[in-house]
């Protein structure tokens, strides 16, 4: 390897895992549920899902080595995402996804990332922060999702929910569309999903925030300095800013969605 190769370059959105580039690879730091992540991306390698990083070796410094995958990614929806096909695409990625992990077998005994009130159910593995940071966009298309530190196994509605909440996106904010307009696009992501019953889907996405609010306190008082940051910068607060907008919208979302009680 020359010289060149060896130059690390942080990226800016890896906050959490001080994620950087080196030529061809992604140096990440791992966790104790590394040994079921990395199990999770070869069996996504083997079934021909290519929208996922290739583990490839860890290095001196005990990193993770994964493949770099050529592209962007924004922490705005609408930077990459603001069109009806666009947003439709992301949905049918996360479909093939989980459809890819329906076959997998988890290893007995290793453990996932712990999350306050995630769901028992195994249905497939969720990813659990497909985000718009999270995805990479190549010419315009999105061509992978990155970051699986917190997968763990779950229902399918419940990365929907999350996907849903970042990308249409279902909060407040200058850039955010009107509530018709996300009313519009959360019935779009569904439909291009293909999800059928749509009646706990509004309970679901709060019941989502929630969980996450309630994990980021979790990992930030056990010490994660990630999210110790996180949760000092008011991270919290902001999803359950977000939580408040979904319940004061909550009859335009239902009824676009055709759940009105």
């Amino acid at each position: 390897m020359n010289a060149t190769e060896e130059v690390e370059i942080p990226f800016p959105d890896g906050n959490v895992t001080g994620a950087t580039r080196v030529g061809t690879t992604v140096r990440r730091r791992t966790g104790p549920w590394t040994p079921a992540i990395h199990p999770l991306l070869r069996h996504l390698e083997r079934v021909g899902f290519e929208a996922a990083p290739r583990v490839l070796d860890f290095d001196g410094q005990g990193r993770e080595v994964l493949n770099y995958i050529e592209g962007e990614t924004s922490s705005d929806p609408r930077v990459s995402f603001g069109t009806d096909e666009a947003l439709a695409e992301v949905a049918r990625l996360l479909l093939r996804y989980h459809d890819a992990t329906t076959s997998f077998v988890p290893v007995l005994d290793a453990p996932w990332h712990f999350q306050v009130g995630a769901p028992t159910t195994c249905e497939v593995i969720c990813n659990n922060d497909i985000a718009p940071w999270n995805t990479v966009v190549h010419d315009g298309q999105a061509v992978a999702f990155i970051d699986w530190d917190f997968a763990t196994p779950g229902p399918r509605i419940w990365d929907v929910a999350h996907a849903l909440w970042r990308f249409v996106p279902l909060y407040d904010g200058p850039d955010s569309g009107t509530v018709a307009e996300q009313s519009r696009r959360l019935r779009l992501f569904c439909d291009a999903y293909g999800l059928g019953d749509l009646a706990e889907l509004l309970p679901t996405i709060s019941r989502r925030q929630r969980a996450l609010h309630d994990s980021m306190k979790a990992w930030a008082e056990a010490g994660e300095p990630a999210f110790a940051a996180m949760w000092r910068d008011g991270h919290g607060d902001m999803i359950m800013r977000d939580n408040d907008y979904l319940i004061r919208n909550w009859d335009a979302f239902a009824r676009e969605i055709n759940v009105i009680a």
